[in-house]
């Protein structure tokens, strides 16, 4: 596959980057951030728009796919978008689903009793 042309787009700024076969995820957000400092690899989302969808490009198979997409529709880049994964859009309409989202790390203490697997009717008091 010959490299595909990317712009990466974040705001009012753009970058130009090449697109090849084995390109990773990891090596064009280390080229972002080289060139953008408020991103740092963990922060940021990378994604394209097909139609009224938003595609998340989250692993090196979904950059690679986007590439292969532009090359079958003659396209003559792909444009990319960054964000700050807290830019993140609440709405449906935007059909990204948050699993990246921190979850809350309280610890939930409850009473239970235990039981003493080796004697099937008796529960042991905490």
């Amino acid at each position: 596959m010959k490299p595909v042309s990317a712009v990466i787009c974040h705001k009012e700024d753009t970058l130009f980057y090449r697109i090849g076969l084995k390109e990773s995820v990891a090596n064009m957000k280390a080229s972002i951030c080289s060139s953008w400092c408020e991103f740092s690899p963990l922060s940021m989302e990378i994604f394209h728009i097909v139609g009224d969808q938003l595609k998340v490009n989250q692993s090196d198979f979904d950059l690679q796919s986007a590439a292969l997409f532009t090359l079958f529709h003659n396209l003559p880049t792909l444009q990319l978008h960054v964000r700050h994964k807290s830019e993140r859009s609440n709405s449906r309409s935007s059909r990204i689903i948050d699993i990246d989202q921190p979850r809350s790390s309280e610890i939930i203490f409850f009473e239970k009793p235990r039981v003493d697997y080796d004697v099937t009717n008796k529960v042991k008091e905490p």
